[in-house]
């Protein structure tokens, strides 16, 4: 079963020092990272978010289910210095039934020049560590 979700929202990320590489420019991992906690702010602006041992909480509720990372892409369009301010769109892209996928493009807030885009998914998993079904209560929070 496959649910397209259609939800996004925007962030902005100052560059700092540590982000950038031997040659001034915005390191790759770096962006993955910002898809990261872009990610889990939109989460967190819908009643999920997670506790100091990396467990799931839905409107204050702990759950048995947790996420962990599966897959990560980035695409560099154009190089980040510096002191830019970057913005990421991100949004949902697809949930299915232990899956869900979450896309990011980056643009320069300042000349709307798209940077990079990138996909981050996670895979719900038990407390043992074996990928399982999205908790259905989970699944409405992400509608």
């Amino acid at each position: 079963m496959v649910y397209l979700v259609s939800f996004g929202d925007r962030f902005e990320f100052r560059v700092k020092f540590g982000d950038t590489d031997c040659t001034g420019r915005v390191y790759f991992t770096v962006y993955v990272k910002w898809i990261d906690d872009a990610i889990t702010e939109l989460l967190r602006s819908r009643g999920v978010s997670y506790d100091a041992s990396g467990g799931l909480i839905v409107e204050k509720a702990k759950l048995d289910e947790t996420f962990v990372l599966g897959e990560y892409r980035c695409r560099i369009e154009k190089s980040s210095h510096l002191d830019d301010v970057i913005g990421v769109d991100v949004r949902m892209k697809e949930v299915r039934n232990r899956v869900v996928v979450f896309e990011g493009n980056f643009f320069d807030s300042r000349t709307w020049d798209k940077l990079a885009s990138g996909e981050i998914t996670y895979i719900c998993v038990d407390k043992s560590g074996r990928s399982t079904d999205i908790p259905e209560h989970l699944l409405k929070a992400f509608k």
